[in-house]
């Protein structure tokens, strides 16, 4: 007499109660070793922002104080694009053996980091006149040229190339996400001194230089995590463009992903504020405010490597239906934090 179902799960398929799950230090290993890239990718991007505070402090504290500003509403807009994005990580984790899946997917996701990153982009554009209406001094708005434009159309760019590094991030790809993160340095490294300051014959073009230099280093990082999207994952060989969207689906993404943008929106929104603030008593202020933000910004970076690498493994674990999936996503959990605590240098 065969099993039936309801003793052995569905005809065919072991019964998912009899799988052993992992031991608990084999799952933190795991989750340590996807973090660790992602924390060493989030550090090389903190340093770029670090040699684009020091060249444009080199160039005149004006300079530094109009870039300080100009962040204070660009870095909320990109934490809540990345929030955001997150919410497709939930989609990816369980389908990311299937192509067909995966591809619509993605293609939802760019839809989402579109509309997400074009009212970013419409904030930053907002800065001049914000700048002027809050009595920010005449220097620091004579700084700004097309800066804040450039860096419009750069939040444009790092939407697009987000909605690319989450998926890798959500398919376990955390080395590639890796080199996303080096890309976007070593060209923030060579460009930003070479297009602000003008070493040699070259001409020094301030700040719309800075501007130029980081639209140009957030075009290499897109092609880099596209391309490694492409060609490290089940879409190799696929030509996925933004097509027609599943607008429930991206609503769906929406209602997952800006939760998290929004608590993010209130963190970095909280610093802004303070830019601003010290954007208003001084040209000097601001510009040191700007300094000790990105110093301050490697005391979170452990948490948010460790918190993007886990989601993967949540997710698979909640994509099973039975009790033993979600004591796994409390054991992911768990296994989060011995990597947390204890983050590798």
């Amino acid at each position: 007499m065969s099993p039936s179902p309801d003793d052995h799960g569905s005809p065919g398929t072991p019964a998912q109660e009899n799988v052993a799950p992992r031991p608990f230090s084999a799952l933190s290993r795991d989750i340590a070793a996807k973090t660790f890239p992602l924390y060493l990718s989030m550090i090389a991007g903190v340093v770029g922002t670090l040699v684009t505070a020091a060249v444009l402090g080199h160039a005149g504290t004006a300079s530094l104080a109009a870039y300080a500003m100009t962040v204070a509403v660009f870095n909320p807009a990109v934490m809540v694009v990345q929030g955001a994005l997150r919410g497709t990580m939930p989609f990816v984790a369980p389908s990311g053996d299937d192509p067909g899946t995966l591809e619509t997917t993605f293609r939802d996701a760019m839809w989402l980091a579109l509309c997400a990153g074009a009212l970013g982009g419409l904030a930053v554009t907002a800065v001049p006149v914000l700048s002027t209406l809050i009595g920010v001094p005449e220097a620091t708005v004579a700084a700004f040229g097309p800066f804040p434009y450039l860096m419009a159309l750069t939040l444009v760019v790092v939407s697009f190339q987000t909605s690319a590094t989450t998926l890798l991030i959500a398919l376990g790809r955390s080395k590639e996400a890796l080199w996303v993160g080096l890309v976007n340095t070593g060209s923030s490294i060579v460009l930003i001194p070479t297009l602000v300051l003008g070493p040699g014959p070259l001409p020094a073009l301030g700040m719309t230089g800075a501007g130029v230099a980081m639209f140009v280093n957030a075009v290499a990082a897109l092609t880099t995590a596209h391309l490694l999207l492409r060609r490290r994952t089940v879409l190799a060989g696929r030509r996925v463009g933004l097509g027609r969207p599943v607008w429930t689906t991206v609503w769906r993404m929406a209602r997952v992903g800006l939760p998290m943008g929004a608590t993010m929106l209130i963190k970095f929104g909280v610093l802004g504020l303070l830019a601003v603030a010290a954007a208003t008593t001084g040209v000097a202020d601001a510009a040191a405010h700007q300094i000790m933000v990105t110093l301050a910004t490697f005391v979170f970076l452990p948490a948010t490597a460790v918190g993007q690498a886990t989601v993967p493994f949540m997710a698979r674990a909640a994509s099973d239906a039975d009790r033993h999936g979600y004591r796994e996503v409390r054991r992911s959990l768990l296994a989060g934090a011995p990597p947390c605590r204890r983050p590798s240098p």
